[in-house]
């Protein structure tokens, strides 16, 4: 039986070759391919908006309005559940032993009973695992709810003057809940596109055909210019920030899970947008704080930025213009002078800078550090010697030791 088997594939060999070539030829494309090809049979199978357009009726009564009404009929408090989270749990979150809690703390703390019931305390990591799941399946909702409106307002709801939800700040919300921040601050990020998109979408609708052949930055300064003022555009690039910049220089490094700290680049093309849609009086705020971006990025060596620490210095003047930030902005440009070791420029800095902050005073322990660093860059060791933090007798030479910044 094999010899007849292997006979009649000797007789039809070439056939059999060539079908055994075309199924590997076809496997192999398929298998470079395959996200392409799920993209398209997703896209024909669902009917999703065109980008920068919305269906958000669609998106709350199929996904918003069950994700809350699941959570509410269960009365899970995702307070309770944000709380439990670990701040900096360096091991999985059951792992983690928290400390008990005085009874008063935890009937104020871990309540769970409504107004005019009896106590019912529960425990935080019992109430976070009880309740996860419900939670999971509903963020799950939420974030289908993306393909479909990031805003739902309360015509959409049948609810006319009620206020619009903003879809990622729910997201925000549930992710926050099951200790999954970053996944919030993605929507966010989302949510800025999808502004754009529906903005650059509206300029185009009554002009001529030639006008939407522009240059990508051209529509770029197009769009951030309708979007200018705009509130839930800027709420939305913060948010994604997730919190300002700490100093270049701090000694605890960047480890507070914002924008700047675990992506620098993308962090400075946002405030970038920031300082273009922002209204004047926030200008210097993001100016300090782009100045700060800069810096990690100077710091991190990362070279997508010609000369980072001159954009750096150039922002940070900027920001040292506002009274309210010249003590602040002005420090940092010291420190960058200090670091690469320009310390004519520092000292020229920190001489303007003692006409208006006591550097006397314990609160400018930081500048003090700042001036040993430059006299003694400048070889005045002497000099540097009377701002040490630790000092012994007092010198003579040190009475009128800020004479030596002149």
């Amino acid at each position: 039986m094999i010899r007849l088997i292997l006979r009649q594939m000797g007789k039809y060999r070439w056939p059999i070759l060539g079908l055994l070539v075309v199924w590997v030829g076809a496997g192999y494309w398929l298998l470079n391919n395959r996200y392409e090809i799920v993209s398209f049979l997703s896209s024909i199978s669902t009917d999703y908006p065109d980008p920068g357009k919305q269906d958000p009726s669609h998106a709350y009564f199929q996904f918003v309005k069950p994700a809350l009404e699941s959570v509410e009929e269960d009365g899970i408090r995702l307070d309770l559940m944000k709380r439990a989270c670990p701040e900096r749990a360096l091991t999985p979150f059951f792992e983690v032993e928290l400390g008990r809690n005085h009874w008063l703390e935890k009937i104020r703390d871990w309540n769970v009973a409504q107004p005019g019931e009896a106590h019912r305390v529960v425990e935080p990591t019992g109430y976070w695992k009880q309740n996860r799941e419900v939670v999971l399946e509903s963020l799950q909702e939420l974030i289908r709810a993306t393909y479909y409106a990031y805003e739902i307002t309360g015509e959409d709801r049948g609810l006319p003057g009620e206020e619009t939800i903003l879809v990622p700040a729910l997201i925000s919300k549930y992710a926050e809940a099951l200790c999954m921040p970053l996944l919030g601050r993605l929507s966010w990020g989302d949510y800025v596109e999808f502004q754009e998109q529906r903005a650059y979408l509206d300029l185009e609708e009554n002009e001529p055909e030639y006008y939407r052949y522009r240059l990508p930055a051209e529509r770029d300064l197009l769009t951030l210019g309708s979007l200018r003022n705009s509130r839930n555009y800027q709420e939305a690039l913060l948010q994604y920030l997730g919190g300002g910049a700490p100093s270049p220089f701090s000694p605890e490094g960047c480890h507070n899970r914002s924008l700047v700290c675990l992506a620098p680049r993308e962090a400075f093309q946002v405030y970038n947008k920031l300082i273009f849609a922002a209204p004047s009086e926030r200008l210097p705020y993001l100016f300090l704080e782009q100045g700060q971006v800069l810096g990690w990025l100077a710091r991190r060596g990362d070279d997508s930025l010609d000369n980072p620490y001159d954009r750096a210095l150039d922002t940070l003047s900027g920001a040292a213009e506002s009274r309210s930030l010249e003590k602040q902005a002005t420090t940092e440009m010291i420190r960058i002078y200090v670091h690469r070791e320009n310390y004519e420029e520092a000292r020229s800095a920190l001489r303007q800078l003692s006409l208006t902050v006591n550097l006397n005073s314990p609160e400018t322990a930081d500048l003090r550090e700042l001036i040993r660093k430059t006299l003694g860059g400048m070889g005045l060791h002497r000099e540097a010697d009377c701002f040490a933090n630790t000092m012994g007798a007092e010198r003579p030479h040190c009475r009128n030791r800020l004479d030596f910044l002149r």
